[in-house]
């Protein structure tokens, strides 16, 4: 089945999607096509969602 990015609007075939996301603009799930589309959609969406990307899966600690 042929499917759109929710990022960029590419179609591809739905099972080679790389990530499912909330579309908080249409209130949505939408399918992502691919790292780069991955990294732009938490890039938009990280203050709205008020989400902290950790880079590395580890909180840095100041001291």
């Amino acid at each position: 089945m042929i499917i759109t990015c929710g990022v960029c609007d590419k179609e591809f075939e739905m099972n080679k999607a790389v990530a499912v996301a909330y579309n908080p603009d249409k209130w949505e799930l939408i399918l992502i096509c691919s790292e780069d589309c991955i990294k732009e959609y938490t890039d938009r969406f990280a203050k709205l969602l008020r989400i902290k990307i950790v880079k590395g899966g580890e909180n840095e600690q100041e001291s």
